[in-house]
């Protein structure tokens, strides 16, 4: 599993919001990343979190503004959404609703992440933070906390839990039965 927070970086800002686009909205370029962003809560919660962090990365100035846009962000999508977090570019959120994204936490490329979804640490005075591959889709009210691994092509189903473990390439956890079931 690649760091996809160093694509991100290497990207442009204009790039990655490119790829969210793509992953939100048949729409493209830049009329279409306006009309978007005014009619797909997602994707404007994923073009908010990234002007964040681009003005993060700034001056005293630059850092004020983004710090309240995060303000305004995480009251108009009830969502937190740490900039400290590296998530990779084509972020889907279909229903950007109490969605919780920690400081520490690593999300790959093209995650479709639903509403209610939390990833973060498993304690308070646990530092670890999950690691989430590319192409993994998070449904609504599953947690994924602590030290967990999951791998590329996964998906874990709603109200799932899964801490301290690694969940290998393309295996589902679906909470009704709490098991691992195999790759399709």
């Amino acid at each position: 599993m690649k760091r996809e927070g160093e694509l991100s970086r290497r990207l442009s800002l204009w790039e990655v919001i490119k790829r969210d686009l793509a992953a939100n909205s048949p729409r493209r370029g830049l009329v279409g990343a306006a009309i978007c962003y005014f009619f797909t809560p997602g994707f404007a919660c994923a073009v908010q979190h990234r002007l964040v962090i681009h003005l993060m990365n700034g001056g005293m100035l630059s850092r004020l503004i983004g710090r309240m846009l995060w303000l305004h962000g995480t009251r108009r999508f009830a969502c937190y959404i740490s900039w400290l977090a590296e998530i990779g570019p084509g972020l889907a959120l279909p229903h950007p609703v109490g969605i919780v994204i920690g400081e520490g936490a690593v999300i790959g490329s093209s995650a479709t992440i639903y509403q209610h979804v939390t990833v973060g640490r498993a304690r308070r005075d646990q530092p670890e933070y999950p690691q989430i591959g590319n192409n993994v889709t998070l449904y609504s009210g599953a947690v994924v906390a602590g030290r967990a691994m999951v791998c590329d092509h996964t998906t874990i189903g709603a109200n799932a839990v899964v801490g301290n473990l690694e969940v290998g390439v393309g295996e589902r956890i679906l909470a009704a039965r709490s098991v691992v079931v195999a790759p399709r």
